[in-house]
């Protein structure tokens, strides 16, 4: 408040002094005293305000590059400063252009409109893991009945309003079932084109399974083996999202791969380093006159282009093709997945005729070429999703109080999350050198293949000498080198999708809403069973008995693996639950094509879509909304612990260039203090002198 009174010089009246100030002061000492406090208060409420302003716009907008001399870097074409890339929550792709395009964390597109699985609530199938400890398998419930009992206790009115929560954990309906519920929020666009929204009831589930919070039921000093529970809950919820960005991602990789134009340029680079023969006569003018560059007239160009023929189709030799398990054996020990023997025995309880995708229908088919490559992708989908969870051990979590937080003793949900991240960063890191040692095995078959099969390759490269190197091998390692590239950008990038999650939002054991099974509005169109024919129908019995059903009633079982004792066991989702998560993560690509291919029936209005491509929009406008919300969630939070951190505020305070006069004030300080301790320095070195000379003489005596 004293920051905020305008300055008022003193007079001669005699004051009492205020509390804290010295009775015998001079008038003019107080004077400098409140001015050089006042200035100080105004200085930190200024760098604050600016460490607020730039931790806001830094998390939203994005950083600006800045330059040697630390002002912002000004785009020559656009004239605005330059945005560093994928920065911030509101850049965009190629947003230093003149035509940016969408924000940058929209595409690819996450396959998971299928919905994914609740993990707020996981049971042990093994109950005696939990017979040793007074916080049992009931404890849950124990300490909800005395939530309960607390708030009844504290008064009538706030009883009522909170006698609801133990239902609203367990995912109950809000409010009863009306009318209201049904109805959806449209918008009056000024052109008159016609809207189509959710009911309101679809809508709210969706913002609850996105937003509502998850307290962790556990006190810092829980026994190891409940934290088990909840580390794998978030462990699991983070390999869903982890697989749900692969499974976006490796399609479009693929093509990369096999892209003939983006190969030429890569090739045509490198070529371009090539040093020019000697005796070679440069006639100015001549390159001009040819059709054709040097580097597109070279034969490793045409020789790459049937290698791309080749790769891009699903063109194989019979000896080549082998199945899954042949591919590991031929790779190598380096080729196995971690937890190999576990992977194979959840394989075994997989039925092909009812999961019926490209890695489990195929797995024991012999391929080779694409189609192998894409049965590997979609096999580490699987792996992500199954892979095991070393169970906490007494000194790890013991260490974990310690490390985690900035204070001494950290919190439940700070201690969960390091574990969870150290078992991920572990498991990512060895199955990505797993997937790359597979692929690249798989990839350097169908090259040789390529060019030994294709006559024209062989033709081509005959005699070729590049770089010292003959023209094969050289082709070979700027393939190698290609496929290299691209998959490294693939994998950095499911990094990033990872490292996009922290703060991890415990939001996400919640699972997601399965957008492509659930009807979404009263009036739906219900595709038929040729494909070719739609039915229209009324859903609110379905969208009712969507709202009476418990958000979290389905829960996940847990399976126990005991080791020999030389180790801490491993715990992992049960099998129908893993299964159920990685069909979860399969494309609608038939049933998307069926609809592309209707006629446009019952549209909202005159010239618009077909009601069923409307219906099929809004699925995939409501999946970006809750990709949207999943995003931004651990980002915002993020941005607010900037703001409030002790160590982020103290940087911002030293940094600051409204307190450098302050700055330099107590740098005048501390240079006094050094001249003070070097001045007791000379005369303590002085002391010790006389000391020595002094003992010195006493010996001689």
């Amino acid at each position: 408040e004293e920051a905020d009174e305008p300055f008022q010089p003193t007079t001669s009246t005699p004051t009492s002094p205020k509390k804290g100030e010295n009775p015998n002061a001079q008038p003019a000492v107080v004077d400098k005293f409140q001015e050089v406090k006042r200035s100080l208060l105004a200085g930190v409420l200024k760098s604050l305000l600016a460490h607020a302003d730039n931790a806001i716009s830094s998390t939203l907008q994005g950083e600006v590059e800045a330059g040697a001399d630390g002002e912002a870097i000004v785009d020559p074409v656009t004239q605005r400063a330059r945005i560093r890339e994928r920065s911030g929550i509101m850049v965009r792709m190629d947003e230093n252009t003149t035509s940016p395009g969408p924000l940058h964390w929209m595409l690819p597109f996450k396959f998971n409109n299928s919905g994914q699985l609740s993990l707020r609530q996981l049971l042990f199938n093994e109950r005696q893991l939990l017979k040793d400890s007074s916080q049992g398998l009931n404890w849950h419930m124990q300490v909800k009945r005395r939530q309960q009992s607390w708030l009844k206790s504290i008064g009538g009115s706030i009883g009522n309003c909170c006698e609801n929560q133990h239902a609203e954990d367990a995912g109950c309906a809000e409010v009863s079932w009306n009318k209201k519920l049904l109805q959806e929020i449209g918008l009056d666009l000024e052109d008159a084109t016609p809207t189509i929204n959710c009911s309101n009831a679809v809508n709210l589930r969706i913002f609850r399974l996105c937003t509502e919070d998850y307290e962790v039921p556990l006190s810092p000093n829980a026994p190891p083996h409940l934290y088990d529970v909840e580390v794998l809950k978030l462990l699991k919820a983070l390999q869903f999202e982890m697989a749900a960005a692969w499974a976006s991602m490796w399609r479009g990789m693929l093509q990369v791969l096999t892209d003939k134009d983006k190969i030429r340029d890569w090739i045509s680079q490198q070529l371009a380093q090539e040093p020019q023969a000697a005796g070679y006569v440069n006639l100015e003018g001549f390159d001009r006159q040819t059709s054709m560059p040097r580097v597109d007239r070279d034969p490793t160009m045409e020789a790459a282009d049937g290698v791309c023929g080749w790769l891009s189709g699903s063109r194989a030799l019979s000896m080549d093709m082998m199945t899954t398990e042949e591919e590991i054996k031929k790779a190598g020990e380096d080729a196995r997945w971690p937890d190999h023997s576990s992977f194979l025995e959840v394989l075994q309880k997989v039925d092909p005729t009812k999961v019926k995708t490209s890695f489990v229908t195929n797995r024991d088919t012999k391929l080779a070429g694409q189609p192998s490559w894409l049965r590997l992708c979609d096999e580490f989908v699987f792996v992500i999703l199954q892979l095991n969870m070393k169970r906490v051990s007494n000194d790890e979590l013991s260490m974990v109080k310690a490390s985690a937080g900035m204070m001494s003793a950290a919190g439940q949900q700070e201690m969960i999350a390091k574990l969870a991240l150290h078992r991920l960063s572990q498991l990512n890191m060895h199955s990505q050198k797993v997937f790359t040692k597979r692929f690249d095995f798989l990839f350097s078959r169908d090259v040789q293949t390529a060019m030994t099969a294709l006559d024209g390759v062989s033709q081509s490269l005959r005699g070729v000498v590049k770089f010292g190197k003959s023209g094969e091998d050289w082709l070979m390692e700027q393939l190698h080198a290609y496929k290299d590239t691209v998959i490294g950008n693939t994998l950095a990038a499911l990094q990033e999708k990872f490292d996009g999650l922290q703060p991890f939002d415990f939001a996400i054991l919640n699972g997601r809403f399965p957008l492509n099974s659930q009807r979404l509005r009263q009036q739906h169109f219900e595709l038929q069973d040729d494909g070719k024919t739609l039915k229209q129908r009324d859903a609110t019995a379905e969208i009712k008995d969507m709202w009476a059903k418990p958000r979290y009633a389905i829960k996940q079982t847990v399976e126990v693996s005991h080791t020999d004792g030389k180790g801490p066991g491993v715990m992992r989702l049960s099998v129908d639950g893993t299964l159920s998560s990685y069909q979860n993560l399969q494309e609608q690509r038939e049933r998307v094509e069926q609809i592309f291919n209707l006629p446009c029936t019952d549209p909202p209005a005159s010239g618009f879509a077909g009601g069923a491509f409307q219906e099929l929009c809004l699925k995939f406008f409501k999946g970006i909304h809750v990709d949207a919300i999943h995003h931004c969630r651990p980002r915002l939070k993020a941005m607010m612990a900037r703001l409030y951190q002790e160590e982020d505020i103290r940087m911002a305070l030293q940094e600051s260039p409204a307190l450098d006069y302050l700055k330099d004030f107590g740098g005048h300080i501390l240079e006094k203090q050094k001249l003070k301790v070097e001045s007791l320095r000379l005369k303590l070195a002085g002391m010790e002198s006389a000391l020595r000379e002094t003992s010195s003489v006493g010996e001689s005596i």
